[in-house]
């Protein structure tokens, strides 16, 4: 199993292993919308979605 750990900038962490739970989490905490943001959903692989946050300057760290 995959997971996606989301470290944010007061040190808390969220840990999903649903691709869909981390995408929700990624709409209301930073507001993510868009065709750019649709295609990185449309993906269900958590590596796409891990590689457009950290390109967006957000910590967040894949294993397994």
């Amino acid at each position: 199993m995959t997971f996606l750990r989301f470290t944010l900038s007061d040190d808390t962490t969220h840990t999903f292993a649903d691709f869909q739970n981390a995408i929700r989490f990624c709409e209301d905490e930073f507001g993510y919308e868009g065709k750019g943001w649709d295609s990185i959903k449309s993906t269900n692989y958590h590596f796409a979605l891990r590689d457009f946050l950290v390109d967006d300057g957000i910590s967040v760290e894949i294993f397994t």
